[in-house]
């Protein structure tokens, strides 16, 4: 038994910052998908009136058809990384299959395309290399910026790793939801005060001093030496 946690965030200074977040029993999970889905429309439903008109972004577990349907029901920007290994089918307006086919360092867009014959969605696809499969991005953008805010996503992997490793909250015990809420939001801002205040630290200069040994003509001599902080 233990608990899932859905997060949004936002891009900031290389890192990203949580402004909301949710935790559900994987007994959810357990029980059927159609659960797990609640679960995701329930967040788009919370968050809806906060982010407005910014674009959202998803990995491929939010590729299926409901959760598509209530972001374009709710008038929201997304974009969602297609999930191809459900190999689901993408037609055009006159209902022929697409097909999304690649070669390595290719990019290539496919415009006012049907998922699953329904919903109208731009894709684009890349291959770059050091990769071992293309990417496919959904978004009702355009999709070359689709593309681009997609990318962003990565600084929240980069947070989501500093949170593990810095503050454990992969290793958290706590066996009730409600605690694990405390929990959770006690290691949330605690990270974002030390993102903000270590950037702006970063801004303004502030140095610290590191001894320097040196020896010059067999004689030691103690010098300082200027180390500006880059992360905090």
């Amino acid at each position: 038994r233990g608990f899932l946690l859905i997060g949004v965030s936002f891009p900031y200074k290389g890192r990203a910052i949580l402004c909301y977040f949710t935790v559900y029993s994987s007994n959810t999970l357990n029980n059927e998908e159609s659960s797990r889905n609640m679960e995701h429309i329930r967040v788009i439903a919370e968050i809806g009136e906060i982010i407005k008109d910014i674009p959202l972004v998803f990995d491929r577990e939010f590729s299926y058809e409901l959760f598509l349907s209530c972001l374009i029901e709710d008038k929201m920007n997304f974009v969602v990384r297609l999930n191809t290994k459900n190999n689901v089918k993408i037609t055009d307006e006159f209902k022929r299959e697409v097909s999304l086919v690649l070669k390595r360092g290719e990019v290539e867009t496919w415009k006012d395309v049907y998922y699953k014959g329904k919903i109208k969605v731009n894709i684009i696809g890349c291959w770059e290399k050091g990769f071992k499969e293309p990417l496919y991005v959904m978004t009702n953008l355009e999709s070359k910026r689709g593309l681009e805010i997609y990318k962003k996503r990565m600084l929240i992997e980069e947070s989501y790793k500093d949170l593990k490793s810095l503050l454990g909250i992969d290793k958290n015990m706590c066996m009730r939801e409600d605690r694990m809420e405390k929990m959770m939001s006690m290691a949330f801002i605690s990270y974002m005060i030390g993102l903000i205040v270590g950037e702006e630290l970063r801004k303004i200069g502030i140095v610290y001093a590191s001894y320097l040994f040196s020896k010059e003509k067999e004689i030691k001599s103690r010098c300082f030496k200027k180390v500006y902080i880059d992360k905090v």
